[in-house]
């Protein structure tokens, strides 16, 4: 029964770093093109200021947004996501 208990144990805590890793790939992009961007490198605003105006990294930023609107969707938490 305890073996049984601590089984269960591992694999909750294994679903949850799952989920937390799952858009890990696209938040480290995105933080790489935010840093590299003209809005910072040259403009030396600050990132929410970069964040705000649209620019070169909308592509990612939307990727992001919908990687992490996946996890709360159920359909797309069974199904598995999409690309990236």
């Amino acid at each position: 029964s305890t073996s049984r208990t601590t089984t269960a144990k591992k694999k909750k805590k294994s679903r949850g770093a799952m989920a937390k890793e799952a858009c890990q790939g696209v938040l480290k992009d995105l933080a790489k093109c935010i840093a590299e961007s003209k809005c910072i490198q040259e403009d030396k605003l600050s990132i929410q200021e970069c964040m705000a105006k649209a620019g070169e990294c909308d592509g990612l930023r939307y990727t992001y947004a919908e990687c992490k609107r996946g996890q709360v969707n159920m359909r797309s938490r069974i199904q598995g996501a999409k690309g990236y």
